[in-house]
């Protein structure tokens, strides 16, 4: 699914199935290398539900990270045995980004219990293009997602950003971002989650709000960078993967307690 061709094909169905034509002109105008590798994920064939859930996790890996580093890694690794340890396992399909000056794909979509952690990918270091992975995390489920449901499997999109800066690293601007969240929240099939580190004080909760509003984020959540709350947002996040796939999606009660 990388073919350039293919990906515009796919991004035109989503048009005819009730995407803003728009949204749709903005991903694809910004599709590279990368974010058409994003685009792919495990063949339809090998799939054994008729429904699934997407998973999108975009982690922040600037230099700004680099001390909360391994407890990063040790909660990624946490929040994947959840979910592979949860009724609907077979259902979960993830993805994984990690930016710092650049975007950079983990792997594509594939069963939570083949995705690796993070322990050999996962070395914060540089700037923050928050913007840029965003934009190649959201058009990556959109055209896998599409895939699926051109061929009769029902999707359920779930996106994470976990981030403790200011976008200072991408081409990609706040205002594209923000045209697609809104057009792929209007399909009531996505639920858009940013967790906000204050990391050292630079952050607060009301900035953490701004930068996620700016975006478009509306399942919104501030937390400290102490290893116990990092572990405690990732378990948080597992649990509420968890709920989704196993009822319906509720935009705006992502980080709601159970």
């Amino acid at each position: 699914m990388s073919n350039m061709n293919d990906v515009n094909d796919l991004f035109e169905e989503a048009v005819e199935d009730g995407l803003d034509e728009q949204a749709s002109q903005i991903m694809v105008a910004n599709l590279d290398a990368v974010a058409l590798a994003g685009c792919q994920g495990t063949e339809i064939d090998l799939i054994p539900e008729d429904e699934v859930t997407l998973v999108s996790v975009i982690h922040d890996g600037s230099g700004s990270m680099s001390g909360a580093r391994d407890v990063v890694v040790q909660s990624y690794e946490g929040l994947l045995d959840a979910l592979r340890n949860s009724k609907k396992a077979e259902s979960i399909f993830i993805s994984d980004w990690i930016f710092n000056t650049q975007s950079d794909l983990v792997h594509d979509y594939l069963p939570v219990e083949q995705a690796p952690d993070l322990g050999n990918s996962y070395f914060p270091g540089g700037g923050t293009a928050l913007y840029d992975t965003v934009m190649k995390g959201l058009s990556g489920i959109v055209a896998y997602g599409q895939q699926l449901r051109s061929n009769g499997v029902r999707t359920k999109n779930v996106v994470v950003v976990f981030s403790d800066g200011e976008d200072n690293s991408s081409g990609v601007t706040n205002t594209e971002v923000k045209k697609v969240t809104k057009a792929l929240l209007a399909q009531e099939t996505f639920i858009l989650a940013y967790v906000g580190f204050t990391t050292y004080g630079m952050m607060n909760e009301a900035e953490v709000q701004r930068l996620a509003g700016e975006i478009g984020f509306n399942d919104v959540i501030a937390v400290g960078t102490s290893p116990s709350e990092i572990r405690k947002i990732f378990q948080q996040v597992s649990d509420s993967i968890i709920q989704v796939s196993q009822s319906a999606v509720s935009s705006g009660g992502f980080f709601a307690a159970p």
